[in-house]
């Protein structure tokens, strides 16, 4: 028994040389076993990385093999036919619904690998050396009007500031025919030209199209408001009335800082209230805010009362005074009252009345005055 425990000890009695021999082949094993391991987990992905690379380079030697002539060819011609038979009779109509007397070719340029490039010329020169950049803006409109006519879907068309470079004029007949496309698809239009804005909403009323419009604007404090399907730039004298009111129908049951974004709301648009009574009332629309003309005709109705106008002036003032430059609590919020508001709601309205009552008792006077005319036309010789 005990030579056997004598030979146990012997077995076990083994230098730490030979430990770290043993310990650094059982790692070595380990380091092989993971690798092996790694490799079997990647082993699909590397194969199907593999089978793809040799299918893409068979289609590109495939790709290579093709004469594409023909079907360039082919599709030069079809594009001489569609061409010359349709897209340009429609391309030279959008040049007049435009309103630009210009004479310019739609030339088929090149063919190649199945694709036909085309452009626009003028006498045999390219557009951009003749026109300026405003009629290139134009006539690229113009084709661009007729590709999509010439569709035979009905999708969805975006603008981007279709009108940039355009004179007031083109702009005007662009957003006509922007209009006329809307009866037939959806139209979204992004601007910043705020002219435009009105000229498509005017002929949008005109030719009865329902359209949204949405503006992101500064309301008092608030930077970056998203007016939905209002625009206070371009609102009638009624829409800014029916604005004021609405922001504080339910003041009473508001938060404070709720209570103080209503007024401030409110305020806004009865500022601008004065603007349209000026524009709409005083001055009978003769000019308008966002349009480039001048409607002289208008001038007959016009209420040329210097008391009337200072008064609007003087109540603007105050009202921006008041309700949009005094700052008064610790945060910063303007700090106005119900009260207040309501005072220069009264103000304002008793205004409109008396403008449209100067008004009135003009128009009777001119009437009177033409009446006696007809009778006697020598009277004011």
């Amino acid at each position: 028994m005990a030579q056997t425990l004598k030979d146990n000890i012997t077995k076990l009695d083994v230098t730490d040389q030979e430990k770290i021999k043993q310990i650094e082949a059982l790692t070595s094993k380990i380091n092989k076993l993971d690798d092996w391991q790694l490799m079997s987990q990647w082993k699909e992905s590397i194969l199907r990385h593999f089978s793809t690379y040799e299918l893409l380079k068979r289609i590109d030697d495939v790709n290579r093999s093709i004469n594409t002539r023909i079907i360039s060819n082919l599709s030069g011609s079809a594009h001489d036919a569609l061409l010359t038979e349709k897209l340009r009779r429609m391309f030279e109509a959008e040049l007049v619904l435009l309103d630009k007397d210009i004479h310019v070719n739609l030339q088929k340029v090149s063919a190649s690998k199945g694709k036909v490039h085309t452009r626009l010329e003028i006498l045999g020169n390219d557009v951009s050396s003749i026109l300026s950049e405003g009629e290139q803006k134009a006539v690229g409109l113009a084709l661009f009007f007729a590709e999509v006519e010439n569709r035979d879907d009905s999708c969805p068309v975006v603008f981007d500031d279709p009108v940039n470079s355009l004179d007031h004029e083109i702009s005007n007949n662009v957003a006509k025919r922007i209009i006329l496309l809307s009866q037939r698809r959806q139209i979204i239009v992004f601007t910043h030209n705020l002219p435009f804005a009105s000229q498509l909403a005017r002929h949008g009323n005109e030719s009865n199209i329902l359209f949204m419009t949405h503006v992101i604007d500064r309301l008092g404090s608030q930077i970056g408001h998203v007016n939905e399907n209002d625009s206070p730039r371009m609102a009638t004298l009624v829409k800014l009335k029916e604005a004021y009111s609405k922001a504080v129908i339910n003041y009473a049951t508001m938060k404070y800082i709720d209570q103080q974004q209503a007024l401030e709301a409110a305020f806004v648009n009865l500022r601008r209230s004065c603007e349209c009574l000026i524009e709409e009332v005083l001055f009978n629309n003769t000019i308008q805010r966002y349009d480039n003309h001048i409607r002289v005709q208008n001038l007959e109705e016009v209420v040329f009362d210097k008391d009337l106008a200072m008064q609007i002036v003087a109540l603007h003032g105050a009202m921006s005074e008041e309700a949009l430059h005094n700052k008064s609590d610790e945060s910063g919020q303007i700090v106005v009252t119900l009260d207040t508001f309501n005072d220069f709601r009264k103000k304002f309205e008793d205004l409109h009345a008396s403008i449209l009552k100067k008004r009135k008792e003009l128009t009777k006077s001119r009437d009177e005055a033409r009446k006696v005319e007809k009778k006697d036309p020598t009277k004011n010789w």
